[in-house]
């Protein structure tokens, strides 16, 4: 049984964490990026599919930042990236198949690849984040 202390902290430390939009359409992956994300401290909006994602991103979503799982023919891939990115809200995209094809407008959008280094993740969005004021 919680306390009432346990869940106030829980409370404050959840509003001090980065909150982390995670979009794919491959679950597996995606719980896999989410779990990696939660170990290192973000508070993970997701995952979301594109579809579930587009509707999210219609107002505000109240997001730090978003990280994508892309791979090869993702036709929803560069609206919702675009939307992200005019809200201001940095984009990391995590390439979990090992083959991405970024569009041309995204392609200044950091690729993370490496499923073996789980720090790195961090790392990537601990710097986009703070460039970001």
């Amino acid at each position: 049984m919680e306390t009432q202390i346990a869940q106030d902290m829980g409370r404050v430390l959840n509003g001090l964490r980065h909150r982390v939009l995670l979009i794919g359409d491959e679950y597996v992956l995606s719980s896999d990026i989410a779990g990696i994300l939660r170990r290192h401290a973000f508070h993970v909006v997701g995952p979301l599919t594109f579809a579930a994602a587009q509707e999210l991103v219609r107002d505000d979503p109240q997001i730090d930042c978003a990280v994508i799982d892309i791979h090869l023919h993702q036709p929803r891939l560069e609206p919702i990236a675009m939307r992200l990115r005019a809200l201001k809200v940095p984009l990391l995209f995590v390439a979990t198949l090992g083959i991405a094809k970024v569009p041309p407008s995204l392609a200044d959008v950091p690729v993370w690849g490496d499923a073996f280094d789980h720090a790195s993740i961090a790392r990537h969005l601990r710097a986009l984040l703070a460039g970001r004021g």
